[in-house]
């Protein structure tokens, strides 16, 4: 991608994601999400559950604690870079949903003055940049992503090697949000302690055909047809794929939110910007 063509991004993009970070400060995640910053006496209306009880046994009254919220939050995007990523439906591959995605987001976090940062896998971690609040860190990423658009890979992805990744980095304090297709997502303790210090969103990226195997789908498929297994001529097996698809997201989605992530669905026909929005508004009310 060439300069003028992020120019051109960053202004038409720009305005309308700039308020989705600003709901995902601290107040978001499991824990308070708030720094300790003094203390002060007791007054009707204030929550109990902010009740120093030591130091009011030694004062002889009732203290409460009083918190600052941390404003600066680093936000890291973790991109898987497999092979069925390159997949297509309408000339639109999982890597453009990814990249249409990744860009309200970032300049969102761009414009709340967060540090962006980005990690890169397949069946290993392949590559990083480490947090900065510069827009050349988002041009960089996104460098990256064309780049691997041009390349035939065929390797497949693999979450837990990210995740060994991300925990042996003991980050603290983080948005993370994980872009993959990977369905085959089994619970385990590296997925939950990760997400006890941090904040973290699974951006399940999905493809219109793979999902619904509808006819209409076939016109510009040409890649792919011929490595098809279903007669799509058959209805009972494409109901029954379609039914297993179904069932195969929505046990994902279980065991995301069972781990203490955040969980959001899109596919190459979705309205990005409203499926973002939509969500970080509910996160708002939840709070």
């Amino acid at each position: 991608m060439q300069n003028k063509d992020f120019k051109l991004i960053d202004l038409v993009t720009y305005k309308k994601s700039s308020g989705f970070l600003i709901w995902n400060y601290k107040t978001s995640f499991h824990w308070t999400g708030m720094e300790f910053d003094d203390l002060r006496q007791y007054s009707i209306g204030d929550d109990v559950h902010s009740i120093d009880w030591l130091s009011s046994a030694k004062q002889d009254k009732i203290y409460i604690k009083k918190y600052k919220e941390e404003r600066e939050l680093p936000v890291l995007f973790v991109f898987a870079l497999s092979s069925t990523m390159q997949f297509w439906y309408d000339w639109i591959t999982k890597l453009d949903t990814v990249i249409n995605t990744f860009l309200p987001l970032a300049l969102s976090s761009l414009k709340n003055n967060n540090p962006i940062g980005s990690i890169f896998y397949n069946d290993a971690v392949i590559d990083s940049f480490e947090p900065k609040k510069w827009q050349i860190n988002i041009y960089k990423i996104l460098k990256t992503l064309n780049w691997f658009k041009q390349e035939n890979t065929w390797k497949q992805s693999n979450y837990l090697s990210v995740m060994e990744y991300l925990f042996k980095k003991k980050l603290k304090n983080n948005l993370i949000f994980l872009f993959t297709d990977e369905t085959n997502i089994e619970w385990n303790t590296l997925l939950k302690a990760i997400s006890i210090k941090n904040d973290l969103i699974y951006i399940n990226i999905s493809d219109d055909f793979e999902n619904t195997l509808s006819w209409e789908s076939l016109i510009n498929l040409s890649l792919w047809n011929k490595s098809l297994n279903i007669n799509l001529n058959n209805q009972n097996k494409k109901l029954n794929y379609v039914r297993q698809r179904n069932l195969e997201l929505e046990n994902l989605k279980k065991i995301i939110i069972s781990s203490w992530w955040s969980y959001i669905w899109i596919d190459n026909k979705s309205n990005i910007l409203k499926i973002l929005y939509n969500f970080f508004k509910l996160r708002q009310k939840q709070k």
